[in-house]
């Protein structure tokens, strides 16, 4: 029974995030929101987190994966890519 509580908790948050794009949420605003104690909390969101569904950056923010910005390394292949076809029309 506690398993299925905490899955359909753990629906319920994802269709959150997914129903507000850009939602970004502390642990202490989660709790607020879903009114959970911290410990529900944290194992909800941390399931999200573990399934690849929510990440937890620098900021202690909660957003989803496609929410969260590019990492460095994609935005160095985005300018090489982007200075070699500025390149060739120069050319």
């Amino acid at each position: 029974m506690l398993n299925e509580t905490l899955d359909r908790l753990v629906r319920r948050i994802e269709c959150e995030f997914l129903e507000m794009p850009g939602l970004q949420l502390t642990l202490e605003q989660a709790q607020r929101l879903w009114t959970l104690d911290r410990e529900t909390c944290v194992t909800a969101l941390g399931e999200l987190v573990d399934h690849a569904f929510l990440v937890r950056e620098g900021d202690l923010r909660y957003r989803r994966v496609l929410d969260a910005p590019m990492t460095l390394p994609l935005r160095r292949a985005a300018t090489r890519r982007t200075a070699g076809v500025a390149g060739r029309r120069a050319g």
